[in-house]
């Protein structure tokens, strides 16, 4: 609580204040600062922006195949109007696979991609903040000024081929 404040109160006072908190997306960000003690109208007037951001695994470009989406099976896939999904070719290594792909070495994936979520907090977020709404609230009103989610930005890399859907479920916490 103590550094959270002492944070804060530098934030105030002009100097550029960068930070890291564990959230789960950067509406919760703002709610975990209330959790920790900062008072609304300190956080509200202190935070000029947050930024959420996950790495996920790039598919491997050699050796990934690309399927149609199957509407009862894919439903995040479907209901994001994403037709075709690549999936990765993992190979089974306890079948001592002579075969492996040169590039990823069997596993489907080679390299990281970031995921990020940013918000600017605007007057009408910093008044959420200063009513202490919920991380709900909070989200909503950032979607309609624009703000992209985590799972929005994943789903335009599984839409452009570069990653799987299930490498976007997993770290979007997605797990219905």
């Amino acid at each position: 609580k103590e550094t959270a404040q002492t944070a804060m109160e530098a934030a105030l006072t002009g100097h550029m204040v960068f930070t890291t908190l564990h959230a789960n997306d950067t509406a919760t960000a703002i709610t975990r600062l209330g959790e920790m003690g900062i008072p609304p109208y300190l956080v509200g007037s202190s935070v000029i922006g947050v930024m959420a951001q996950r790495l996920i695994r790039k598919i491997c470009p050699k050796c990934s195949t690309t399927r149609q989406v199957d509407k009862e099976k894919d439903h995040l896939a479907f209901e994001h109007n994403i037709r075709t999904l690549k999936e990765a070719n993992v190979v089974d290594l306890s079948n001592n696979s002579e075969n492996l792909c040169p590039v990823c070495n069997g596993t489907g994936y080679k390299g990281r991609l970031g995921l990020y979520e940013v918000m600017k907090v605007n007057d009408p977020i910093r008044e959420l903040i200063m009513k202490s709404s919920t991380a709900d609230v909070i989200r909503s009103c950032a979607s309609d000024h624009g703000v992209k989610s985590l799972l929005s930005y994943g789903l335009d890399l599984v839409k452009d081929g570069l990653t799987t859907i299930e490498e976007v479920e997993r770290v979007c916490l997605l797990n219905d």
